[in-house]
Order: C-alpha cells, then sequence, then structure tokens
C-alpha cells in the first residue's frame, strides 16, 4: 500500500460503523428515556386514581353501615311498634291475648309449610297480632256486648 492512498482502509470503516452505531444507541437510547417519562407519568395517574377509588369506597362503605345501622334501627322501631300496640290489644279482653299468639304461631307454621325463608315467616309471626289491633279503637260496650250488634 502507497502512503499517498486516500481510500479509506479497513480501520476507517470499522470507526464509522462504531460512529453509526454510536449514533443510533443515543437515539434509542433518548427514545427509552421519553418512554420511561410516559409511563412514570401513567403510573402516576394510576396512583392518584387508585388513591380516589379508595376513598370513594371507604365513604361507600361508611355510608352503607350507617345506612344498615338506620335499617336495624327502624325495624327495631317496628318491632316494639307491633309489640306495643299488641300488649294494648290484649287488654281489651283476656281471650285476645291467647288468640294473638295463637293467630302468630299458626300464620308462621303456616309460612314455613308453604316454602317461606325462615326470616320471613319470623316477621309474619311479629306482625300478625297487628290483625285485632283495630280493637283499641272500640269501646268495650260493644266488644263485651251478648247477642248481635244491632
Amino acid at each position: 500500500m502507497r502512503s499517498d492512498d486516500t481510500s479509506p482502509g479497513p480501520a476507517t470503516d470499522v470507526q464509522a460503523q462504531l460512529q453509526t452505531t454510536r449514533s443510533q444507541l443515543g437515539r434509542y437510547a433518548k427514545d427509552l428515556k421519553t418512554l420511561l417519562a410516559r409511563e412514570e407519568q401513567k403510573t402516576q395517574q394510576l396512583t392518584r386514581a387508585n388513591q380516589q377509588l379508595r376513598r370513594y369506597a371507604r365513604d361507600v362503605k361508611i355510608a352503607f353501615e350507617t345506612e344498615q345501622q338506620r335499617r336495624r334501627e327502624l325495624e327495631q322501631a317496628y318491632t316494639d311498634t307491633v309489640l306495643r300496640l299488641t300488649t294494648a290489644s290484649r287488654y281489651k279482653d283476656e281471650e285476645t291475648g291467647g288468640h294473638i299468639e295463637r293467630l302468630s304461631h299458626y300464620s308462621k307454621a303456616l309460612a314455613l309449610h308453604m316454602g317461606w325463608k325462615e326470616d320471613e315467616a319470623g316477621l309474619l309471626f311479629a306482625a300478625a297480632p297487628m290483625h285485632d289491633v283495630g280493637k283499641i279503637g272500640i269501646p268495650d260496650a260493644i266488644l263485651g256486648k251478648q247477642g248481635p250488634l244491632t
């Protein structure tokens, strides 16, 4: 080879390839850095959304528990009212008390026999005494009258 030869040699080709490869790797690194930044933003957004959903879930749970408590209190108030009205109707006559108890048991037994669930039959048992509550407003002279009413 002559010293005045200007054609690139194998070393120059390798250097050019290395430079091209470095340039390509630099672009890949830049692209990866951009992708990583986007993914980090998405991760932060998802994290914030997750935190918000957790707050919503906690609020819904608290609201649900509050409503469940209110429902229980309302059911207890209904039960207390039925018991008080039943007790008041028993004072009208002696037979009414036994009649009310028998009717409650019969109603529950029939409901269970018909395939009602235990809790539904229990509600019927609790409500059955209400059928005679109307007696409270009827004067004793009419309720205790012998013979037909006029």
